[in-house]
């Protein structure tokens, strides 16, 4: 099984792999070969996946996570462990870190998450680790996610498994962990697995979970459905963006991978009230299986049509992206949606 891959973002020629609890490999001719990566770390207890993450400001420095935090400075040739155990002990499958992250606006801050419902934050490199769990509830920590601007500001994403726990899943700290609020909004009842936030739109969240990808573009406080073209309730595990292009990318459990060109820098901001537009009857109506629905927009922008049930629940996001001006119509098909009224 493969897991988490990198590149060195100034040497492409340098390349990490992994595989389960620990496998790292390391590469200098591109992938082309590879040679192992765990030299001093330990091993003693990892996680199936075990999450390793790249210095944002210097490719040659890696952090990886077993039940300790460890640290490279010369692109894998060799680790040092910057922390203690950060787990509650090692039973029943439990007492492994999952995720792990570091600050790009102060580099000696690190966050880290276990599978035991720890949270845990340095500021100084790893010379002290401070946790930071009270309030958070007892849930496998699946991301831990840094502002790009603001060291303080961290999301941490949770799953309910293992203890069958319901309620919210996305929680926001911007006091280095001291204290918690939910970000969850109307989020549904499913774990959440990732969250990414949007550089070129700041208060713009995009969250991967077991039923989909949902945006957000009010930090948290609403989200809606951004699952154009992913099979229905398929649980995205992971996301990617390339912020040159503006491509983000999910991956799924099972089902692959899905891309979708988010709006340009500096063309929309995601909060911009559309002007003039118009949506017509759609056609046939009522429908059995397929619909069209046409609409147009006077002023090119940011578009998003979603259909909701009768009940006021997002059933689907067919169109989410920026538009020219112009008329479109698009073919709706709800062969997936159970019969009734949307």
């Amino acid at each position: 099984d493969g897991f988490y891959c990198l590149v060195d973002y100034n040497n492409p020629q340098r390349v990490y792999a992994s595989s389960q609890t620990g496998g790292l490999g390391r590469s200098t001719n591109g992938g082309a070969s590879f040679v192992g990566a765990t030299s001093g770390l330990d091993l003693t207890y990892t996680n199936w996946m075990t999450p390793y993450v790249m210095d944002k400001n210097d490719p040659l420095t890696l952090y990886c996570g077993t039940y300790k935090i460890h640290k490279t400075t010369n692109g894998m040739q060799n680790w040092i462990v910057i922390s203690p155990d950060l787990t509650n002990g090692h039973v029943q499958n439990l007492g492994t870190i999952t995720s792990v992250d570091v600050s790009k606006s102060d580099p000696g801050v690190v966050y880290c998450g276990t599978d035991d419902a720890n949270v845990w934050v340095t500021t100084n490199g790893g010379t002290n680790w401070t946790k930071i769990n009270a309030g958070l509830p007892y849930r496998w920590v699946t991301r831990v996610t840094i502002h790009p601007l603001n060291a303080a500001i961290c999301y941490v994403t949770l799953s309910g498994y293992k203890v069958d726990s319901t309620g919210a899943h996305v929680y926001k700290t911007t006091n280095f962990g001291a204290s918690w609020v939910s970000v969850s909004g109307n989020l549904p009842d499913a774990p959440a697995n990732d969250i990414l936030i949007d550089p070129a739109f700041l208060s713009t969240l995009y969250l991967a979970t077991d039923v989909g990808v949902m945006i957000s573009t009010n930090d948290g406080s609403s989200w809606s459905l951004y699952s154009q073209g992913i099979p229905s309730n398929v649980p995205c595990h992971d996301l990617t963006l390339h912020n040159g292009t503006r491509k983000l990318v999910v991956w799924t459990h099972g089902r692959s991978a899905f891309a979708s060109s988010l709006p340009p820098v500096g063309i929309i901001s995601y909060n911009e009230i559309p002007k003039g537009f118009s949506l017509f009857q759609n056609y046939p109506n009522p429908f059995k299986q397929k619909t069209k629905i046409k609409y147009s927009i006077a002023v090119s922008g940011f578009v998003n049509l979603m259909i909701f049930d009768i009940r006021g629940r997002i059933a689907a996001n067919p169109v989410n992206k920026h538009q020219n001006r112009g008329t479109y119509e698009l073919e709706f098909d709800a062969a997936n949606l159970s019969s009734g009224v949307y």
